[in-house]
């Protein structure tokens, strides 16, 4: 067999003294490497948490707006009626009671006509007219849907 050729060259030394200093350097600058990655994962997450805070904050103020809005149209459909509550409160017993405006004549010819008409109606009358007029009837009893019927119609 042949011998093993000798190395082609002269064969680099190892300064073990260079090495253990290079190791001492590196083992400073991977704690600083770390920290250089955490803390931007730290800051990402802080900026998300907020940004997730602030979403919420949104939403809560996107509902509070539709209540709002929800709330100005209640308040306009019941300034609506204003004119005719009023004047059927003034109307006397056999004055034409007045309704909604837009209420079409077919429906107001089954609504009651006259104060007196709508005095003398009962509870079943009084939820029919309610819903003549689309108005949600509430839970009770004939006194109650009479009542309602009147309060609607703005009659004392």
């Amino acid at each position: 067999m042949a011998a093993p050729a000798p190395p082609a060259g002269p064969q680099p030394q190892a300064n073990w003294n260079q090495l253990g200093a290079a190791l001492v350097v590196i083992g400073q600058q991977v704690p600083l490497v770390a920290n250089n990655v955490v803390q931007p994962i730290q800051q990402q997450q802080q900026v998300l948490n907020a940004l997730n805070a602030i979403q919420l904050q949104l939403n809560n103020l996107q509902n509070t707006v539709n209540g709002i809005g929800a709330d100005v149209i209640r308040i306009n459909d019941q300034l609506t009626l204003q004119p005719m509550r009023i004047r059927n409160t003034a109307a006397g017993n056999t004055t034409p009671l007045v309704y909604p405006p837009g209420t079409p004549a077919n429906i107001l010819a089954l609504l009651p006509q006259t104060k007196q008409d709508a005095i003398v109606m009962n509870g079943a009358a009084a939820v029919i007219a309610l819903g003549h007029l689309g108005v949600p009837v509430i839970p009770g009893n004939a006194a109650a849907h009479r009542n309602q019927f009147f309060t609607y119609l703005g009659l004392p």
